[in-house]
């Protein structure tokens, strides 16, 4: 096995495959003009069996060299369609690398690539999640997502509770949104609801927090504020959002909006009870 595995070309780099390659495949017009001078420069008795031989030892030496040819370019061929594939995204396959000479080193750096492609992508979604818990925002309207005001509402339950002060929240909902959906594209949907925000932003002070909760739902958080004063202060903004939006050309743009209020503890001790009650009374 030894001694098979020093005979093999296996184990040689591509430059003295190369030069093998060129050599045999050099032989061969060699040959052949050695063979038209036997044959017809210097004919002898003989000739009959030179032919055989030399066409015999021509088709093995061109066989010989476009084998060599051969494990030299299919590879390559194979290297190149890998990394096709990993530029197309295709990181999930381990390439094996089998070979002791240059194409072998690549196939191993290809591998070592893909696989710190894979860690580097595992890291990158890691972190984009940790991201995306961090964000407070909701990407659309500015304001606050469902995940900070439902924080900021258990915070303000437990304050509210400890110095035995009113908390409220509201939530508004947007009426006849699957009908919504259907009549309207969604940039003009998303047009409204960035209208809406504006609203919100504007009718809250310093100390409230407006939120997107849900799909089609707005949240308003007012602490030291009780449900009389909430009510009032929905009231309001549901007038003027209706308002605006009745001035609208298109009908279907004529929105109406529901509320719900809920103050703690009157209505719930924690974040769920007061949002659910908030969401019973739309």
């Amino acid at each position: 096995m030894k001694a098979l595995k020093i005979l093999s070309l296996s184990s040689y780099g591509l430059r003295y495959k190369l030069k093998i390659s060129f050599y045999l495949m050099s032989v061969l017009p060699i040959l052949i003009c050695f063979y038209l001078i036997s044959t017809y420069i210097l004919p002898t008795v003989g000739i009959q069996l030179n032919i055989v031989v030399l066409i015999a030892v021509s088709v093995f030496i061109a066989a010989s060299g476009f084998f060599i040819v051969k494990q030299i370019i299919h590879p390559i061929i194979n290297i190149s369609s890998q990394a096709k594939g990993i530029v197309n995204g295709n990181i999930d396959y381990q390439i094996q690398a089998e070979r002791h000479d240059e194409i072998g080193e690549i196939e191993k750096a290809l591998d070592k690539l893909t696989a710190r492609i894979r860690d580097n992508r595992r890291e990158l979604d890691t972190l984009m999640q940790k991201v995306k818990n961090l964000e407070v925002r909701d990407a659309l309207t500015g304001l606050y997502n469902e995940s900070f005001i439902k924080t900021r509402l258990d915070e303000e339950i437990k304050r509210a509770i400890m110095y035995q002060r009113p908390c409220a929240f509201i939530i508004f909902s947007v009426d006849r949104y699957k009908e919504l959906c259907q009549d309207l594209s969604l940039p003009e949907i998303e047009l409204i609801f960035k209208r809406i925000a504006i609203i919100l932003k504007e009718s809250i002070t310093d100390i409230d927090k407006a939120a997107r909760l849900g799909e089609r739902e707005f949240a308003l958080l007012l602490p030291e504020k009780n449900k009389k004063q909430a009510q009032n202060i929905a009231e309001v903004i549901k007038k003027r959002i209706e308002e605006i939006f009745r001035a609208e050309p298109d009908k279907h743009k004529r929105i109406t909006i529901s509320l719900g209020v809920a103050e703690n503890p009157i209505d719930g001790v924690n974040t769920s009870e007061l949002i659910s009650k908030a969401k019973e009374s739309l």
